[in-house]
């Protein structure tokens, strides 16, 4: 019945539709995959580009279809996007597509950890070179998609993303700051957020990766918007061991030939300043 309905909209129908983006961002909203399959059928490759991120009204206003598509974990609507789109320079540019609030596809992707596959199959149709930039592409609320995950706690996005970035600009992303809790004036690292949040497999990994990136010092050393370091925060028992042990594994084998490392330690454990934190972190590394 649906493909006898959809069967009789012409090519050129489809055209004077309200606003064919419209249509199109109904079904994908909706869900209807076998509806919305039968009207890409009907659209032409450019006729599609133009559909997915035209900018749509009415009640779901603002926000194209390939927003709607990433939102909402549409892997097959994307895959069908992407075979019928077939050039990587198109899929590209689909995808770092800015809306309203200056959100990529793929911020609205990683808003949610059931999307996980969708920005994966996004990502991988990319064209390399432009994977960094839309990942650590900002919106209105000063945040990115690797903020996101970080937000959500999601381990594996987290990974899938930062695993996307070069060590340049995983680093770049870990000692920059951004919006805390959607507000411009609140700001924090990704791994204050982390840490606060107790996720456990995005502490690790982060801590693995700066270890690579040499930025282990500079990492936990790096104040947020009320001045507070990582290990000034409210922690949970838990995060506190995982902290010390970072704190011994990765900064104070390192103090015999690295001062600067000596000092984001006795910054680090806030206790006290001179010669007192040296000895403190000393009695802490004979310890362990």
């Amino acid at each position: 019945m649906k493909e006898a309905l959809l069967g009789e909209i012409s090519k050129d129908t489809l055209m004077q539709y309200n606003r064919k983006e419209e249509l199109l961002s109904n079904l994908i909203i909706r869900n209807d995959f076998e509806a919305t399959q039968l009207v890409v059928a009907k659209l032409g490759a450019d006729e599609l580009q133009s559909c997915i991120t035209e900018v749509t009204s009415g009640f779901y206003g603002g926000t194209p279809a390939i927003h709607w598509t990433l939102f909402l974990g549409q892997t097959h609507v994307l895959q069908l996007f992407i075979s019928k789109l077939s050039d990587r320079n198109i899929i590209t540019e689909c995808l770092m597509l800015r809306d309203k609030r200056q959100m990529t596809p793929i911020h609205y992707g990683c808003l949610y950890t059931h999307n996980r596959n969708t920005v994966q199959l996004a990502l991988n149709n990319m064209l390399r070179e432009k994977i960094s930039e839309v990942l650590l592409q900002r919106d209105v609320y000063n945040t990115t998609p690797l903020y996101f995950s970080t937000i959500h706690q999601d381990g594996e996005l987290f990974h899938l993303l930062s695993e996307k970035l070069t060590d340049i600009s995983w680093k770049e992303a870990m000692l920059d700051t951004y919006g805390k809790r959607f507000s411009m004036q609140e700001t924090a690292t990704i791994f204050h957020i982390a840490v606060e949040r107790s996720s456990e497999n995005i502490v690790k990994y982060i801590l693995r990766r700066a270890r690579r990136c040499n930025c282990v010092a500079e990492l936990l050393n790096k104040a947020d918007h009320d001045k507070n370091k990582p290990a000034d925060l409210d922690l949970t028992k838990d995060m506190n061991v995982l902290l010390s042990k970072a704190l011994r594994r990765y900064i104070l084998p390192e103090r015999h030939h690295k001062n600067t490392q000596m000092r984001a330690v006795i910054a680090w454990n806030s206790f006290e300043d001179g010669e007192a934190g040296i000895q403190r972190a000393a009695a802490i590394e004979e310890a362990s």
